[in-house]
């Protein structure tokens, strides 16, 4: 936890959000955020990393109260479980820059009623990395070479809002020096239901993720909710699948009650999440896990609240292994202040031990500004990692939509300590759309290390998005890392197609 202390989670300025990855399946990825903070099912999203990068294009697929479902508009970008974002979605902040979304082209089946929709993609990525050691002979070179097709589709139209959903993924690694080859195929997600409608009656049955749970998780398996817009209630049970491959698992068998409340009108809005999970295996004694969300919106102030406990196997004794707090109080149409708090203890999963790297507290405070031509967000916090050490941490962040010939400008600094070494990463960017695609640049620079044996890494990526015939899309990016230890180059090129 040393590299990124601070990372705002959940801090939400008009249309201007920095959000938390809960989960992801292939093209899918999970927030914690929702309508309370102003995401609608439809919204195309511009995201960025914590750096400043911009990433790609996001759409909301499903939204509630305080989560959401998102989806990859065109190129899929890497995103890891855990990793912080900075989305946009307002007209006068990104939409300069940003490339816009084609038109989905829906496939009509034989019935009429039924349409097709999804996306296919195949990529290649070559890596090569140069490592040298304080303590050995020369330096040691590797190559890696990876490749992937993607396939996700969504078949809409059946009675009583039910819909299909099948993702998957099938990929082919090996390296040199030679090193087994590592080929795998990797089911995201493949589901029959209504799960996500308006209907009083709603079911999934397969691979599906529960989105109507705080920290929930993954499901082979059925779920069954029943209730209105106001309270509705509800279960799932079934198996974990495997983590390392997302196979059908066999050993973790889990079960799990929610209630879902959610009032309030023009003025203010109120929206509560409980639910109760247990897992248990033929070896090992249940786990239990109680977790609950609520946010709080009254006019200009909005307060999100997320908890989880665990019982813990040995002694029986109940922990809290994960707490946030998120506030925010507009005070004029362009100004924002936000406050946070976060707190983690190594979480039990399936599988998994506990893990002491993942215990870490912090708190932060600060001020977003938006506008017709950018936005800037300035921060202060406070980290304690594993070790128990507090360290001050020094954030911003800007982007300008425009700097002349239609190039946009976006950047990003940090500042902290390290065992009383200074640390710091800055970051630059430009942008500009040519037609109907886009070129980015963008610089890095990354300190850390200790006073005696400072480690300063540059970073350069350029990439390349455009349109091909037949509805087909390119993408080509080209990324470079070096420093006095690690040197490595990579280069990615993919083609998809969506419908």
């Amino acid at each position: 936890m040393l590299g990124w202390p601070g990372v705002a989670v959940g801090q939400v300025e008009g249309r201007v959000v920095t959000v938390q990855v809960e989960q992801l399946a292939g093209r899918t990825l999970y927030f914690g955020i929702g309508r309370d903070s102003g995401l609608a099912t439809g919204d195309t999203l511009t995201v960025e990393n914590v750096e400043g990068r911009v990433l790609g294009q996001l759409v909301v697929k499903r939204a509630t109260t305080t989560r959401s479902v998102v989806t990859f508009v065109g190129e899929v970008f890497a995103v890891t479980r855990g990793q912080a974002l900075r989305l946009y979605w307002a007209p006068d902040v990104m939409a300069a820059v940003a490339p816009r979304a084609k038109p989905r082209r829906r496939r009509r089946t034989r019935s009429s009623s039924l349409r097709s929709s999804g996306r296919v993609a195949v990529d290649v990525t070559q890596l090569q990395s140069t490592t040298r050691f304080l303590v050995g002979e020369g330096d040691v070179s590797r190559r890696f070479t990876t490749s992937a097709a993607r396939f996700r589709t969504t078949v809409s139209g059946l009675p009583h809002d039910i819909r299909i959903r099948f993702n998957a993924r099938a990929s082919g690694r090996f390296s040199t020096p030679a090193s087994p080859v590592r080929n795998s195929l990797q089911l995201y997600e493949a589901s029959i239901g209504n799960a996500g409608s308006r209907r009083p009656f709603q079911f999934a049955v397969g691979r599906f993720f529960n989105r109507f749970a705080a920290y929930s998780q993954y499901y082979d398996g059925a779920l069954v909710r029943v209730g209105g817009p106001h309270l509705a209630i509800g279960g799932a049970a079934g198996v974990e699948p495997d983590r390392g491959n997302e196979r059908f698992g066999t050993q973790w068998r889990k079960a799990e009650a929610f209630v879902n409340v959610e009032g309030g009108g023009r003025s203010g809005r109120y929206g509560l999440d409980l639910n109760l999970q247990r897992v248990w295996s033929d070896s090992s004694a249940p786990h239990w896990v109680l977790a609950a969300e609520q946010s709080i919106r009254a006019g200009v102030f909005r307060w999100t609240q997320r908890a989880r406990a665990e019982r813990q196997l040995d002694d029986g004794h109940w922990l809290l292994t994960d707490a946030r707090s998120d506030v925010q109080l507009r005070v004029s149409r362009a100004v924002t202040l936000f406050s946070r708090y976060h707190r983690r203890q190594g979480a039990w999963r399936p599988g998994l031990l506990f893990i002491d790297s993942t215990r870490f507290e912090e708190m932060g405070s600060g001020l977003r500004a938006a506008g017709p031509n950018g936005s800037w967000t300035g921060e202060v916090s406070r980290f304690r990692g594993f070790d128990g050490t507090w360290t001050m941490v020094f954030g911003s962040s800007f982007t300008v939509t425009r700097i002349g010939l239609g190039v946009g400008l976006n950047g990003s600094g940090r500042y902290w300590t390290v065992n009383g070494s200074p640390a710091y990463y800055v970051s630059g960017g430009l942008r500009r759309r040519v037609g109907q695609g886009n070129v980015q640049a963008r610089y890095s620079l990354y300190r850390t290390g200790s006073v005696n044996l400072p480690l300063l890494t540059h970073g350069a990526d350029v990439s390349v998005r455009a349109p091909l015939p037949g509805g087909l899309s390119m993408t080509l990016r080209l990324q470079s890392r070096f420093g006095s230890f690690l040197r490595s180059v990579s280069a990615y090129s993919g083609v998809w197609m969506t419908w």
